[in-house]
């Protein structure tokens, strides 16, 4: 993990990438995850997370979660 001294604030700032996916909501074999967001900081992946969130229903198909960049989406095959 690379994390730089920002010398105005004096607090590390973590340079990871993270991206917003959709996971079935419930937990479904055959839902393939799917992108909603990529190549963000954690700060502001879980700024849009809150909202995605706040804004979901019970009974969507997908549930937005926060992963780091290299997380391969699952795909369903036959």
């Amino acid at each position: 993990m690379d994390c730089i001294l920002n010398a105005n604030k004096r607090k590390p700032i973590n340079n990871d990438k993270y991206k917003i996916i959709g996971i079935s909501n419930f937990n479904k074999d055959d839902i393939d995850d799917i992108l909603i967001a990529d190549n963000m900081s954690k700060y502001h992946g879980e700024k849009i997370l809150k909202y995605l969130r706040d804004d979901m229903h019970e009974s969507d198909i997908y549930y937005p979660e926060l992963v780091r960049q290299d997380y391969k989406l699952y795909k369903f095959e036959i």
